[in-house]
């Protein structure tokens, strides 16, 4: 017998099938919200911390697009063999930046036109991906620089002063110092919501400021020029770690290449850092010592260093080259940027590996707009 119980999906459908008929892209919003809640299961039941909580939880032009994308994304992923593995690992909140991660590479590399599938095995170390680049299989391992508690709570953080913005149509962005305490975290919701208000009520930038802990900036969309620019729609947070960052990507390095790319073809390691201040990775671009970690592993083609972060400004492509280290960025969809720091083997030629996957990137923007556009990448087919 069929259970009458409300489930959160129902609760969350219910929403938008009364707030989406505002909005332009209101109806293709509703049938993305449809197609996330059937990845994320019947019984899926976030708690607060998850990251798509608030996302499906907001009705708004712009959140719509974003779920649409989202939706279409999740959609392409599922046509790579191999990845019932990674949806299964959107539900749980402190697997879900990890499958975040490893989506929006495999799409990067599929979308390329390179074939590829998911290679995890169970009880048995592998990489995360296998691709076809340049006539020869190459493993591919994703992966984080942060511990996967800083990103969830970061993410939580983000949000807790970036929901109550957008809800009240105003922009906001910031830094902090740390990873907040759950009661914190409820402080600066309560500030955060209050401060919106007084943005709105006295139509100015209010600045919110909770010392050794958060400083940001909320103003009215059509007041956010007044916004000061690093921050216009971006935060950046300092991970708690007693490693240096360098260190700890050497560290990371060491620990995968050992592990998941221990096998006889060409690797790449893929690092995300979603926490570092977006003027922080060309900075990295004069890291020599971590090409001597690399080139102490002669089957490792290249690492990639990937910040993703938001911005209301869309930067034109950039590409700069430096005795075999490499650094792109690119401007996405839905506000995103990623700036990315790539170092090839200095002791191995692998450029004929390393260089496809560098184009897979610079290449993404255009291939993602196309994917969105094409009848393929339609929510109702």
């Amino acid at each position: 017998m069929k259970s009458t119980e409300t489930t959160y999906g129902d609760h969350i459908l219910s929403f938008h099938e009364s707030a989406h008929e505002g909005d332009p892209s209101g109806k293709e919003g509703l049938e993305a919200v449809r197609s996330i809640l059937g990845v994320l299961g019947p019984d899926w039941k976030p708690d607060a911390g998850h990251p798509l909580r608030s996302k499906l939880m907001l009705s708004s032009e712009d959140n719509y697009r974003w779920l649409i994308h989202f939706a279409q994304k999740l959609k392409e992923l599922s046509r790579i063999p191999g990845s019932n593995h990674v949806l299964a690992r959107f539900p749980p909140p402190d697997q879900y930046l990890g499958a975040l991660s490893e989506m929006d590479f495999a799409l990067k590399i599929k979308l390329s036109g390179y074939p590829c599938k998911f290679a995890f095995q169970r009880g048995e170390p592998s990489p995360d991906l296998v691709a076809e680049i340049a006539g020869q299989e190459t493993d591919i391992e994703i992966t984080s620089l942060n511990r996967p508690y800083e990103e969830l709570a970061g993410f939580a953080a983000f949000d807790s002063v970036m929901m109550p913005a957008i809800n009240a149509r105003c922009r906001s962005g910031g830094m902090w110092a740390r990873v907040p305490s759950p009661k914190e975290l409820e402080e600066v919701r309560e500030k955060a919501s209050k401060a919106v208000t007084q943005a709105n009520s006295e139509r100015r930038m209010i600045e919110l400021n909770i010392p050794s802990l958060l400083n940001c900036y909320i103003a009215p969309e059509d007041l956010a020029s007044e916004i000061p620019v690093p921050w216009r729609g971006s935060f950046v947070m300092r991970t708690q770690s007693p490693r240096p960052k360098k260190d700890r990507l050497a560290k990371t390095i060491v620990e995968k290449a050992k592990a998941q790319l221990s096998r006889s073809k060409p690797s790449i390691l893929v690092i995300y850092d979603r926490f570092s201040n977006p003027d922080e990775p060309q900075g990295f671009l004069d890291e020599k010592d971590i090409e001597i970690v690399v080139g102490t592993f002669p089957k490792l083609a290249g690492v990639i260093l990937v910040f993703p972060f938001n911005a209301w400004d869309s930067p034109p492509p950039k590409r700069v080259n430096k005795n075999g280290r490499s650094y792109v960025e690119y401007s996405l969809s839905d506000s995103e940027v990623e700036r990315c720091v790539i170092w090839g083997n200095p002791m191995v030629n692998h450029r004929s590996v390393l260089e496809p996957i560098i184009n897979c990137l610079t290449d993404f923007p255009d291939n993602l707009n196309k994917m969105f556009a094409s009848p393929q990448g339609s929510l109702t087919d």
